[in-house]
């Protein structure tokens, strides 16, 4: 299923990959716990995105195991900036 996570907050955002075209963003919503997500290939209108930037984003739930670690990731296939 796709979720809408809406007028979530980017409390952080780093570019990935060889070419920086992949996005790591933490985000948070109202009091919520922040949330990781994953933007593969984001536009190069996502340049106009930074820490601070109020969004609404359509994308599924995925579960990441990184040294021992699990937790949920979103991966974002919209985004909308407000």
């Amino acid at each position: 299923p796709v979720f809408a996570l809406l007028q979530a907050e980017i409390v952080s955002l780093q570019a990935m990959g060889k070419n920086g075209n992949h996005k790591k963003l933490r985000l948070k919503q109202s009091n919520d716990l922040p949330l990781e997500a994953l933007w593969f290939n984001a536009p190069e209108s996502s340049a106009q995105i930074q820490a601070g930037s109020i969004v609404d984003i359509a994308g599924t739930l995925s579960q990441n195991t990184w040294r021992n670690k699990t937790s949920l990731q979103l991966i974002i296939k919209d985004l909308h900036h407000l």
